[in-house]
């Protein structure tokens, strides 16, 4: 259950833990990331990937943030996924340009949220 300031308890991280892994294979050589995102600022993870190429990714934060996929062609930004506002998700994203692909993550709260990623590219 998520307690009254929404932050993180065992349960949840335990969930997070059981349910990457049924998207990442036990050969998987996954990585992870934990940040407190500021109000008001952006965290990114950018990788490059060609076309084809998956990535397997789970988050969870503490509050909304808002969430996209997306590459740069020259100086006009392209979203891959669209943008929604979540504080958990999981997918199987497969690129469709060959470019340097970049999960974002916004928070519009005025508040720091915590943020904890799991992904691999396969």
């Amino acid at each position: 259950m998520i307690n009254s300031d929404k932050s993180f308890d065992m349960k949840q991280i335990a969930i997070l833990i059981i349910c990457s892994s049924m998207f990442f294979p036990a050969s998987a050589r996954e990585r992870t990331d934990s940040i407190s995102v500021k109000p008001d600022e952006v965290h990114q993870i950018c990788l490059p990937l060609e076309f084809g190429r998956k990535l397997d990714y789970a988050f969870m934060s503490s509050r909304d943030l808002a969430f996209n996929i997306h590459y740069f062609n020259g100086d006009n930004m392209t979203y891959a996924t669209p943008e929604k506002s979540t504080h958990d998700h999981a997918e199987l994203f497969t690129a469709m340009e060959d470019r340097e692909h970049c999960m974002m993550w916004k928070n519009n709260n005025d508040r720091s949220v915590k943020l904890n990623v799991i992904y691999n590219v396969r």
